[in-house]
């Protein structure tokens, strides 16, 4: 028996996606002074993950007009927690001043975690 596979089809085709965004984009202005995000990813990752964050950056982050930072954490990063604040720290510091404005910022991880022979978590 062959596998099904479901697509994403938005309700109301790509069109009516668009007007959705666009509605939200609309909104969060009025909300938020400062929007960022934060999309991240490991290199050489086996799930599509770099497409995937291309993907957010086109269909939500960009329509929405929300300034975003791109991470690939290198595959033999000892240290990614570290890395992801430093990225974090730099967007608050650099785009989210003063800090007494409402702000958003949007971290998405695209990808999987995967254990590594040693036992620690990639």
């Amino acid at each position: 028996m062959a596998e099904s596979q479901t697509h994403f089809q938005p309700q109301g085709g790509l069109h009516k996606l668009k007007q959705d965004l666009q509605e939200v984009a609309n909104a969060l202005g009025k909300i938020y002074i400062k929007q960022s995000a934060l999309l991240l990813y490991w290199e050489d990752d086996e799930t599509n993950a770099q497409a995937d964050v291309n993907t957010m950056k086109d269909f939500l982050i960009t329509p929405l007009g929300i300034e975003y930072i791109i991470l690939m954490l290198k595959k033999n990063c000892r240290t990614p927690g570290w890395d992801v604040l430093d990225a974090m720290r730099k967007i608050l510091a650099d785009r989210h001043k003063p800090a007494m404005q409402p702000s958003l910022l949007v971290l998405y991880y695209a990808g999987h975690g995967k254990l590594q022979p040693t036992g620690s978590l990639r």
